[in-house]
């Protein structure tokens, strides 16, 4: 199990305490004075000053205070939490100015630290409220405007395309043997649309657990139009993520009943996202650690970092080659999947 590993100090996790930060602490105090009324006490910065969110205390509250990389990519979180603001899963919007979005911090702890060291009914139990307020959310985000006012997520040509040749990426980055499959017959599968607003960028580092299991999700900065297993994808295919098909198939069934889709048909396009997610999540972690050493698991939890770990290639392996075996499209990625984690052993 990868707690294992977050009781072992096996490699110190490369550190980005010195890294050029995102955000400069006049630019805060500024934006604090200017839409708060009041210059912050105190400003932190979670996982690094490299990162581009920061807690500032204003008053006896803590504030969260982000930096998106365009105006219009703040615009469109401001408008998202204004939108889902009276949800529990969402912070409330406090101001937005630019670039610059300022919100309730949500309480209680990270979700992948919950799933990382709960046991296997908790784990179970977090996943599917987990899953289910982003069904949630969808739903009244649909109901209430986002489903035309968001944009649009692969849209472009070729986008489906692109998305199913990661394998070919993959086995191109790291120097393996390229799989024998089919990109075109994944693309068709995956272009078919439940069409619904999405989080997109799901995965459990973006959403917080209270003590009393709600589940709550910050950085809407990626949302869109996309289709509505895509939330699932990026929740359940995370390295992250612990592998509970249990809670995994209560989700598409809710899912399909949600939104009034056939759960057969649905199975499968989640299956076929799910496993290229995962193969772009190897990619990720790969590209990462490069020529150097494996990270500490534990740091990249506390925070919030990509998990580059023998472990995590393992789960993510493990996990999208029980999802490829279940589909007759996909079972050649198998032992492709298999390759992956034996290159990343001998690593």
């Amino acid at each position: 199990m990868l707690r294992y590993f977050l009781t072992h100090d096996f490699e110190k996790k490369r550190g980005n305490d010195l890294a050029e930060p995102r955000v400069l602490d006049e630019e805060i105090s500024a934006i604090c004075s200017e839409l708060l009324g009041a210059v912050p006490t105190g400003i932190t910065y979670p996982g690094g000053r490299d990162r581009k969110t920061i807690i500032a205390n204003v008053g006896d509250r803590e504030i969260v205070v982000t930096k998106r990389s365009s105006a219009s990519r703040g615009q469109l979180e401001a408008l998202v939490l204004r939108t889902l603001g009276d949800s529990p899963s969402v912070p409330e919007l406090l101001g937005h100015k630019g670039n610059f979005v300022l919100q309730s911090k949500l309480d209680g702890q990270r979700l992948s630290e919950g799933l990382e060291f709960a046991d296997r009914e908790t784990r179970k139990k977090l996943l599917i409220s987990a899953g289910k307020s982003l069904i949630e959310l969808q739903v009244k985000a649909n109901e209430n405007g986002l489903l035309t006012e968001a944009p649009r997520i692969g849209d472009r040509k070729d986008w489906h395309l692109d998305f199913s040749k990661a394998p070919d990426r993959l086995a191109e980055q790291i120097s393996v043997t390229a799989p024998s499959y089919d990109p075109q017959a994944l693309a068709s599968n995956i272009s078919v649309r439940l069409p619904s607003f999405v989080k997109w960028d799901s995965r459990p580092g973006n959403a917080m657990v209270d003590t009393k299991g709600t589940v709550g999700w910050f950085d809407w900065e990626h949302c869109g139009v996309g289709s509505a297993e895509d939330d699932l994808v990026w929740m359940l295919a995370d390295e992250w993520s612990p592998n509970v098909p249990e809670a995994e198939f209560e989700l598409l069934k809710h899912l399909a009943i949600t939104h009034e889709t056939d759960f057969e048909i649905l199975v499968p396009r989640f299956h076929t996202k799910a496993v290229l997610h995962s193969i772009i999540r190897l990619g990720l972690i790969l590209r990462r650690k490069g020529d150097g050493p494996w990270w500490n698991a534990a740091s990249s939890l506390e925070n919030d970092r990509v998990g580059v770990s023998p472990a995590h290639v393992k789960r993510v392996v493990n996990r999208a080659c029980r999802w490829a075996g279940a589909q007759p499209h996909l079972r050649s990625l198998s032992d492709f999947l298999r390759q992956v984690n034996e290159y990343a052993e001998n690593l």
